[in-house]
């Protein structure tokens, strides 16, 4: 990850990758904190509305990260040993987690 054009590669990265994924935290906090700290929060005694709006938009994309919903199902195996086992599937991430019950 290189720090040039303030990060310009990692955030063409992030805007071309789907949902779900882990955004590198140390960015995503300077950029709510200048976000925050780099506009008033009242113009003329008035609430600033375009900094709450660019903080929300900021808030939004964030979430969006891991908005993708997950099925699961369990279902109960039996293997070679007298335990039976029950496997987690996971089919829109793909993995498969495998968790040994006690009988």
């Amino acid at each position: 990850m290189t720090p040039f054009h303030n990060m310009a590669k990692y955030r063409e990265l992030l805007r071309s990758t789907s949902p779900p994924l882990i955004p590198f935290f140390p960015i995503t906090k300077k950029d709510l904190t200048f976000l925050y700290d780099g506009n008033e929060t009242q113009v003329g005694g008035l609430v600033n509305f375009e900094k709450l709006r660019m903080l929300s938009q900021q808030i939004r994309a964030i979430k969006g990260y891991c908005q993708q919903s997950i099925v699961v199902r369990w279902r109960q195996v039996q293997v070679l040993s007298s335990e039976p086992v029950c496997v987690c599937v996971c089919e829109s991430l793909e993995c498969y987690s495998y968790y040994l019950a006690k009988a």
